[in-house]
């Protein structure tokens, strides 16, 4: 045993992937049950808006979002101009947020090759708000629309428990 953490240092790890072609619905059915009825329990309460990032102002509410979420894991965040980059290419990155009474509370972050995969990048929320299930709303919506694109597959770019409750299969991968 050389002591290296494979996690660390590159090695095998994985990621949950949904087949796309499947369809919205028969992915939803995927879901585990706590996922499925916590999405159905946000979208009944009617209180969250989901949508991309369609204003510089938003994005800036999504930044400080992004800021306080690094101080509580205790990462350095990205710098604002970082976000506005990543923001601006519309081509291969998308952002979608989620809206309480118009001011935003959490947001996930996604890169893809049209034609080819959409991956799940990195989410920011406010602690505080975790009990409306904005991320969990967030990724539906990006499932459903991923399934209107031209998408084969879905990377949910790990496979931690938040993210194996949306289904799919645990394909290896390997970091260098």
């Amino acid at each position: 045993n050389s002591g290296f953490n494979k996690r660390e240092f590159g090695g095998e790890m994985g990621t949950s992937v949904l087949d796309l072609k499947k369809g919205a619905e028969e992915l939803f059915k995927d879901f585990s049950e706590s996922r499925r009825n916590g999405i159905k329990k946000a979208l009944r309460q009617n209180k969250l808006q989901i949508s991309e990032v369609e204003t510089e102002a938003e994005l800036a509410e999504l930044h400080e979002i992004h800021k306080s979420w690094c101080q509580r894991k205790g990462n350095e965040p990205d710098t604002f101009e970082q976000m506005k980059f990543g923001y601006s290419q519309k081509d291969y990155r998308k952002i979608f947020i989620a809206k309480l009474e118009g001011k935003v509370i959490a947001g996930s972050y996604y890169r893809f090759c049209k034609g080819g995969i959409l991956e799940y990048a990195g989410n920011n929320s406010y602690l505080e708000h975790q009990k409306l299930k904005p991320n969990e709303l967030i990724m539906w919506r990006a499932v459903e629309w991923a399934c209107g694109q031209d998408f084969q597959f879905f990377s949910l770019g790990g496979s931690h428990p938040f993210l194996r409750r949306f289904g799919g299969d645990v394909a290896s991968t390997y970091r260098y």
